[in-house]
């Protein structure tokens, strides 16, 4: 019996054993996007990366959750014609309604976190170069993304687009990772853990109550 990709998918979760081994190719790079849809795409992390979609020119002012949506919907498009068993989404592309980029430059801006990135437009790709943490004063400064107030459209379009076909995987990232993302490297706030205990712990609730 011919399986559909969602109980393809379920059925290898659950131990048991599929009609073939399904394929979730989770994230395509944007390039990737742009060539088997042969529709334009943003630029975003690779690999599904934080930092979400870079803009240029006179997009540097698109709310970015219209730009995040043309992007799922293309990736979601990929991704069923190449016939994975699986779309996929990602907390990394969520944002306050009305939200754009804070841009140092044409080609680095910081995100809803507080993460600094570059873009590199002619691969289609951003990635993370630091964090705006950089001393106690920074901290007293600093307001993390409420939850509540980030649209999921992107989830509610996938979710209906996968319909009884196909399974929804979504990307969740613990929020352990936040504070040394913010403060610009995993050894800057190693550093910190044993050299200013106090600053640590104050970064690292900021982010765990959000």
């Amino acid at each position: 019996m011919v399986m559909t990709h969602k109980e393809r998918y379920l059925t290898a979760i659950n131990h048991e054993e599929p009609d073939m081994v399904p394929v979730d190719v989770s994230f395509l790079d944007m390039i990737h996007v742009e060539k088997i849809t042969g529709k334009k795409a943003f630029a975003t992390g690779g690999g599904g990366g934080g930092g979400g979609i870079a803009l240029t020119g006179e997009e540097m002012e698109m709310d970015l959750n219209e730009g995040m949506m043309r992007n799922q919907r293309l990736l979601n498009e990929a991704l069923q014609k190449i016939d994975c068993d699986a779309l996929v989404v990602s907390d990394y592309w969520l944002y306050p309604e009305g939200y754009s980029h804070q841009y140092l430059d044409e080609n680095t801006y910081v995100d809803q976190w507080g993460k600094i990135y570059r873009v590199r437009a002619d691969v289609k790709t951003t990635y993370w170069i630091g964090g705006i943490i950089n001393t106690p004063e920074d901290l007293d400064e600093y307001q993390p993304p409420d939850p509540d107030e980030l649209c999921y459209d992107i989830v509610d379009y996938t979710v209906n687009e996968a319909g009884g076909e196909y399974p929804v995987v979504a990307w969740c990232h613990a929020g352990s990772m936040f504070p040394y993302l913010v403060r610009g490297g995993i050894d800057k706030l190693a550093l910190d853990v044993y050299m200013n205990p106090s600053f640590a712990k104050r970064l690292i609730k900021v982010i765990a109550e959000t």
